[in-house]
């Protein structure tokens, strides 16, 4: 499906994005991480985790369909 997203893009709507394992692997990762920080007392606020998070740019363009 998502290869079929990128190759006929003139017939999918941008809007929703079609990932893959690979993409939920690594957003999973991150959100383990963060959740091991929120509940450690003393730990970061999840708005303060939020605010400062910021995807690598490999997954970005992974995910505009510029890199495999």
């Amino acid at each position: 499906m998502r290869e079929r997203h990128i190759r006929f893009n003139e017939h999918y709507d941008f809007t929703d994005r079609i990932m893959d394992l690979n993409f939920y692997g690594y957003f999973i990762d991150k959100f383990k991480i963060m959740s091991k920080e929120i509940t450690t007392i003393g730990g970061r606020t999840l708005k303060r985790l939020l605010a400062e998070f910021v995807w690598q740019d490999d997954v970005v363009d992974y995910v505009r369909g510029k890199r495999p």
